[in-house]
């Protein structure tokens, strides 16, 4: 799924899967809060990291899942940018590293860019702000205040 073609409305995904590379233009809900799985991934494949940039809101509900691909052979992850995201307590984020190298301590990724003015509402389950998590051959700190203030960041620590 490369640069998705959505329109300029609002885009709801319901259950499957919606991802790529490029821009959309209106604001994206993944899942529907019913129960049936709904995946969003930034890349031009659902195994390769990439950038896909919303020009308004993401929200994942509780039945979203956001993966994520991490290169840590290059340093680099999937990375969406949107403006204000919201996240229910029982959304998940899954990460992968295909390729499992060890990178630097202090090598930040940036999984959600939040261009928006107000903070990430709420987390995703089982990743609260401030823990550590190891994906890999790499322990991070997860952070929702990483970047200019406002986005979900990985940091390796040691």
């Amino acid at each position: 799924m490369v640069r998705p073609h959505t329109g300029s409305g609002p885009v709801q995904v319901n259950s499957g899967a919606l991802g790529g590379t490029g821009m959309i233009v209106g604001s994206v809900t993944v899942g529907s809060g019913t129960g049936n799985p709904a995946t969003f991934f930034a890349g031009p494949e659902s195994n390769r990291p990439g950038k896909l940039t919303l020009q308004r809101g993401l929200t994942f509900a509780s039945d979203g899942l956001y993966q994520v691909v991490i290169d840590s052979l290059k340093s680099r992850s999937s990375t969406v940018s949107a403006k204000n995201v919201k996240i229910d307590e029982n959304a998940h984020l899954q990460m992968i590293d295909p390729r499992s190298q060890t990178m630097p301590p202090g090598t930040t990724l940036t999984l959600i860019d939040n261009t928006g003015d107000s903070a990430i509402s709420g987390t995703f389950k089982k990743l609260p702000d401030g823990v550590n998590i190891t994906v890999g051959l790499n322990t991070f700190q997860v952070s929702y205040e990483g970047g200019d203030g406002n986005d979900l960041t990985l940091t390796v620590v040691p």
